[in-house]
């Protein structure tokens, strides 16, 4: 199974989450957020590098996040965890109230609540994923004015190439 690059509680640096969320549950939207979303909005060797290597310096700058300089101008980014946030957190509001049952699939209800309707959720989790692909974006322009220190980077995209954000609609 794939080493996770963050967790709930870096979620909950973000956004409120329910606090009987499981942790374990939880985890799941991470984990195919950074599988499916995150993997592919880099090179598969940069991806594999940056999880080997999660723990130098420089790819805990990536990860986490910061300030940095370029062209004597400050910037900053919110890193990999910002990114990683944003889509796992969009997913946990489209799927989180389904549970699996033996008798199929069901939305919990109860007499004070009422769930909220698949169109709004669907809205949120594309928001999110919009959101997350504005951080990458940063993110991927603090690698581009880096590359020194991340000569995977450099090696994978020697013309600059364009890992874009794609996304696909729900109906």
């Amino acid at each position: 199974m794939m080493e996770l690059l963050i967790s709930k509680s870096d979620v909950e640096q973000y956004f409120k989450i329910a606090l009987g969320r499981n942790e374990k549950e939880f985890e799941n939207f991470i984990r195919e957020s950074q599988m499916f979303d995150l993997k592919d909005l880099m090179p598969e060797k940069f991806f594999y590098d940056m999880l080997a290597n999660k723990d130098q310096d420089n790819y805990k700058t990536l990860i986490n996040g910061g300030k940095y300089e370029y062209e004597e101008q400050k910037y900053q980014h919110e890193g990999i965890k910002g990114v990683l946030a944003h889509f796992s957190y969009g997913l946990y509001l489209l799927r989180a109230n389904i549970t699996d049952t033996s008798f199929g699939l069901v939305t919990k209800r109860n007499n004070n609540s009422e769930p909220v309707e698949y169109k709004e959720r669907k809205d949120w989790y594309y928001k999110h994923r919009e959101q997350a692909a504005q951080l990458w974006e940063e993110v991927k322009r603090f690698l581009d004015r880096n590359k020194t220190d991340y000569p995977v980077w450099e090696e994978c995209n020697p013309d600059n190439t364009n890992h874009s954000f794609k996304t696909k609609i729900i109906q």
